[in-house]
């Protein structure tokens, strides 16, 4: 499962955002989910045969009172396309966009799949956009701003 994989590149930067005491998860999460479509839009239509968003993600802590929403688009794609192709695309789309900081895997060994970071000026929301190894998809996870959950709210489980 990539949100595994990529956990190391997804989560908040030490220093962390300004705080949003008013950021919900409902609405973070929100948030998250209209991005991570709004990334899987740019992926043209004919070079993906099924598309799956959980409704339910993962909170990832951010430092010792604050967390992340994290979730996930799985597209598979037709056999004609290329994932990386397809990933370097998306960091293209955003690269001139002052929305996004993009970073590429450096040190990736010879062969393997891209891995594309896209990062927000605040250093917490951030999308991974890679291929799943040896297979024919492209996973979009996502991880939202930093948020307080309201006391008593337990952060495992599924959000």
């Amino acid at each position: 499962m990539l949100i595994i994989s990529g956990t190391a590149l997804v989560g908040c930067a030490p220093d962390g955002g300004a705080l949003d005491d008013d950021l919900t998860w409902q609405d973070a999460k929100s948030e998250a989910q209209q991005t991570q479509r709004e990334i899987a839009d740019l992926i043209d239509a004919d070079q993906v045969i099924a598309r799956d968003e959980p409704a339910d993600g993962i909170l990832l802590s951010c430092d010792a009172t604050r967390h992340q929403w994290s979730g996930r688009i799985v597209l598979t794609l037709s056999e004609s396309a290329d994932a990386d192709a397809l990933a370097r695309s998306v960091a293209d789309r955003f690269r001139e966009s002052d929305r996004f900081v993009v970073r590429e895997q450096e040190d990736a060994p010879e062969g393997s799949p891209i891995i594309i970071q896209l990062i927000a000026p605040d250093n917490e929301e951030n999308y991974i956009v890679a291929p799943y190894p040896a297979s024919d998809e492209l996973h979009i996870t996502s991880a939202s701003e930093c948020f307080v959950l309201p006391e008593g709210v337990y952060p495992g489980g599924t959000f």
